[in-house]
């Protein structure tokens, strides 16, 4: 005898499993696409403000899911310049086009699960909890909820782990994150800059070409 499924799950699932960790729905400014739903995180706080971001894929009926992290103080910095860091992105196979809603950089969460990077995965939903905890095990305990100062937004933006790899990143931009927040966090420039330089995208492949644009972002902020 077959043993039975458990039932399976919707995108109202995933909303109400987020929601009993403490994830609360806010309503932000900025552009936002139709069918986003945005939650931050009960361990946000004036340094680090963690969002989800909920995009429906409505022909599967389950939740492709975003996050990132936001210091007002590191936004102000990037939202000076934006124009000049379009302009250093142009060559890049990912290039930046202005920041989307709360955060500079976003982390495609649901691309830690098998199969559909979507949640639920719409050709197994009743694998929805353990898909949930998940998450929870490998992003939001480890990587997002204990993210508490501008220091930890640095190390997790210079960060290589899944879903944090940088050429899902435009790399110029993240690069332009990862010097503002440093600014803001008094990081020192010779232990940061350093790591940035070894995240060349593989389009811009003279290395000193990277170099400049690592240290121009780095004098644009005043940073070093």
């Amino acid at each position: 005898m077959n043993a039975q499924r458990s039932p399976g799950w919707s995108s109202e699932d995933v909303l109400r499993a987020f929601e009993r960790r403490g994830y609360q729905r806010v309503e932000l400014p900025g552009r936002s696409r139709t069918g986003s739903l945005r939650y931050e995180s009960p361990n946000s706080s004036e340094n680090v403000r963690q969002y989800v971001q909920f995009n429906l894929k409505a022909r599967y009926k389950a939740y492709e899911i975003w996050a990132g992290y936001h210091n007002s103080a590191a936004r102000s910095i990037l939202e000076r310049f934006q124009d000049r860091i379009k302009q250093l992105s142009a060559a890049e196979r990912n290039q930046f086009r202005g920041a989307q809603g709360p955060f500079w950089t976003a982390f495609g969460v649901t691309r830690l699960l098998n199969g559909f990077p979507l949640l639920p995965d719409p050709t197994e939903p009743h694998l929805g909890p353990q898909q949930f905890a998940l998450l929870v095990e490998r992003f939001l305990e480890p990587r997002f909820e204990n993210t508490r100062t501008p220091s930890d937004m640095v190390d997790r933006l210079l960060s290589e782990e899944k879903p944090m790899e940088w050429f899902a990143s435009s790399r110029v931009a993240r690069a332009a994150d990862v010097l503002a927040t440093a600014v803001v966090a008094g990081r020192a420039s010779n232990l940061v800059i350093p790591q940035l330089l070894q995240r060349s995208p593989p389009e811009i492949s003279v290395p000193t070409q990277w170099s400049r644009i690592v240290l121009q972002l780095a004098n644009l902020f005043d940073y070093g």
